[in-house]
């Protein structure tokens, strides 16, 4: 399983129809899983909306045990 997550960082932190979570929930949710890779990240960078958009995100990469 891989997940991409945005963090509680993030510069679209404010808006109501995304989700953004911090390092602790999205450990949390991959509690029952051996994560094999895990990656905090914290960059700007353009997004399709924006330049020089903030970025917090999380990769994952987990096997259910």
């Amino acid at each position: 399983m891989y997940g991409n997550f945005l963090g509680n960082e993030d510069e679209w932190k404010d808006k109501k129809v995304m989700t953004f979570l911090s390092k602790e929930e999205v450990l949390r949710y991959f509690e029952d899983f051996k994560i094999t890779y895990y990656a905090e990240k914290k960059f700007i960078k353009d997004s399709g909306e924006e330049k020089s958009k903030y970025w917090h995100v999380f990769e994952i990469y987990a096997k259910k045990n």
